[in-house]
């Protein structure tokens, strides 16, 4: 009788959690990259005055999300954490900075590079090994890595989705 009691109990609060679970989920998507509505979401999201800004902002906030942290980098001798983040010069130019932070030498380095999208495809390409740590995105029309991230495909899907949003958008101009 109480093994049968506790089994509905923990139906009961399993289907509480998978409900809490999606419902906090669709409150906190993104209309698909192929909805006008896009970049208008984004916009509303980040309170910006431009569409650029808001893809800005949000490939930046993407980009720390799936920051890729020593803490995954677990039996490895030079561990450190990988920071990107991206402006977008008047020029159309794209420039990302890299910061790696080596946790047992407590060093930082810091570079700097630039890209310019204007004629190349704006589809961004990604590649997640299934036997690493990472998701290397590339420059567009090139095999040169963009910056790398934590590999997590849905992750990896909604940069790509983004930038390849902002490239388009700086193409436009």
């Amino acid at each position: 009788m109480k093994l049968a009691k506790l089994c509905r109990l923990l139906t009961l609060s399993t289907a509480l959690v998978i409900a809490h679970t999606s419902a906090w989920a669709q409150v906190n998507t993104i209309a698909p990259a192929n909805s006008k509505n896009y970049a208008a979401e984004l916009k509303k999201r980040y309170g910006s005055s431009t569409e650029r800004a808001a893809l800005v902002s949000h490939v930046n906030h993407l980009l720390k999300q799936y920051a890729l942290s020593s803490s995954y980098q677990v039996g490895q001798k030079d561990r450190f954490d990988l920071n990107y983040s991206i402006t977008v010069e008047k020029s159309g130019t794209i420039t990302v900075r890299e910061e790696k932070r080596y946790v047992t030498e407590d060093r930082l380095q810091v570079s700097q590079r630039n890209y310019n999208v204007f004629g190349a495809s704006p589809f961004v390409k990604y590649e997640c090994l299934s036997s690493g740590i990472k998701c290397d995105f590339f420059v567009p029309d090139s095999r040169q890595i963009f910056f790398s991230t934590l590999r997590d495909q849905q992750g990896a899907a909604d940069i790509a989705q983004a930038l390849t949003y902002l490239i388009r958008n700086i193409q436009k101009s």
